[in-house]
């Protein structure tokens, strides 16, 4: 992997998770601002969710690159 190849994927991971985040954030400020219900809980939930297995997934390949790196 090419460094270009690198710092784009750093920028794939930086923006990826910071729009997960945000994801996040908005929709536990509207469970802080409205009534709350059973669907909002369960979106929010999932946001979690997808944020915690996107940063499994990029510690997986962060993992799966090093190796590739010293077989080269």
């Amino acid at each position: 992997m090419t460094q270009k190849q690198r710092d784009i994927f750093a920028c794939y991971v930086l923006n990826q998770r910071d729009t997960l985040e945000k994801d996040i954030e908005q929709l536990q400020s509207n469970l802080r601002f409205r009534k709350i219900s059973q669907i909002d809980c369960l979106e929010l939930v999932i946001a979690q969710e997808r944020l915690n297995t996107f940063n499994d997934v990029v510690r997986d390949v962060n993992s799966i690159l090093k190796v590739i790196k010293f077989e080269s």
